[in-house]
């Protein structure tokens, strides 16, 4: 996995002392021809300077603190050390940050039990994270590359042959993400405008948007909190941090989360009738506070669980996690209208 990371991302890695000058020079020439700052030309010092640090906002200023503190990260830490801690934050897609986490989610293994071609897997999605599927041909061409990079930088220790055999491994024998909710059955979909109320995505709070992948408990639960806010409460719309998310529950490598089941969204605000908002997150605030409360008591009516800042003083200072109980929805099959491209999981 080292390996494959340093041929990746950073062949010249143990050379440099934080900037490979080559590639600098080199990504600073497209950039000028383009007329924008990439992202080209980072070293792996560089690129955890960044994740630790800053921003990902694209600009000269932050580039020039990108490379004093990856300065400072090679001048204080230890070649190993520096490796270490960037396998340990780097994001390799589908809400996966550092390899241990990586390893488990793919393929539900540790990472000292990762094999070549499993290694140049994540190295391959590095450049470009999927966040909403897997993609099987982004998989595959990340991996022919890493590959490559690995053979051709390190051709002593990976022979032809065995990248070969690496590059042929058939995905679904070593592919194993957890499976998301439209594996598990939850096909329904919620109207961005349901019985009165609109639904924004916390990634784009202007834009009603319908949501997916929702269980039918949930869409039954939620049409009765809806006609019951609206009317008594006058909630014109949803601000939510989504339905589903594909992952188990967190610190945990088997347990399940509701998220993937399409049983429980999380819900970061409301809007009403009269033009206002409030936002979970500024429930300290006595007069969000007196809103929020006959809000929170009406989603206990109406679902199986209600988690808040009191029950979970570490993650729910921002929303609402809203759950219903019931039978696990069953996976449709076969996948007829799987997106082009994608794969389903057959393993859980």
């Amino acid at each position: 996995m080292q390996d494959a990371t340093i041929a990746m991302e950073d062949h010249a890695f143990y050379q440099h002392h934080g900037f490979d000058w080559a590639a600098m020079h080199h990504a600073l020439r497209m950039d000028l021809r383009d007329g924008r700052i990439e992202e080209g030309g980072s070293t792996i010092t560089q690129q955890l300077a960044k994740n630790l640090f800053l921003s990902n906002d694209r600009t000269v200023w932050r580039k020039i603190e990108e490379a004093a503190y990856a300065w400072e990260l090679e001048r204080m830490l230890p070649k190993p050390r520096i490796l270490e801690l960037y396998l340990n934050t780097i994001d390799y897609g589908m809400g996966q940050h550092g390899v241990t986490a990586a390893a488990r989610y793919y393929f539900h293994k540790t990472p000292d039990k990762l094999t070549l071609t499993e290694s140049a897997i994540l190295v391959g999605i590095v450049p470009d994270p999927m966040h909403q599927q897997v993609d099987s041909q982004r998989i595959l061409d990340g991996r022919q590359t890493a590959l490559g990079r690995m053979r051709y930088f390190f051709p002593h220790r990976y022979s032809q042959a065995e990248v070969d055999r690496a590059a042929g491994d058939p995905l679904d024998r070593v592919l194993y993400p957890d499976k998301d909710a439209w594996d598990r059955g939850a096909t329904y979909e919620i109207p961005d405008d349901w019985h009165g109320v609109k639904f924004y995505l916390f990634a784009d709070p202007q834009q009603p948007l319908p949501i997916d992948r929702a269980a039918l408990c949930l869409k039954e639960r939620l049409a009765g909190f809806l006609e019951d806010a609206r009317q008594n409460l006058h909630v014109t719309g949803i601000d939510h941090l989504g339905v589903y998310n594909d992952r188990t529950m967190r610190q945990s490598a088997t347990a399940t989360s509701a998220h993937a089941f399409g049983q429980a969204i999380d819900i970061s605000g409301f809007r009403f009738a009269d033009g206002s908002r409030v936002s979970v997150k500024d429930h300290g605030n006595p007069r969000v506070m007196a809103r929020l409360a006959p809000l929170e008591a009406m989603l206990r009516r109406h679902f199986d669980i209600v988690v808040d800042w009191n029950d979970d003083p570490k993650r729910h200072q921002t929303h609402f996690h809203t759950e219903v109980k019931g039978p696990r929805p069953t996976a449709p099959r076969p996948y007829d209208d799987a997106s082009p491209g994608t794969t389903r999981a057959t393993g859980d």
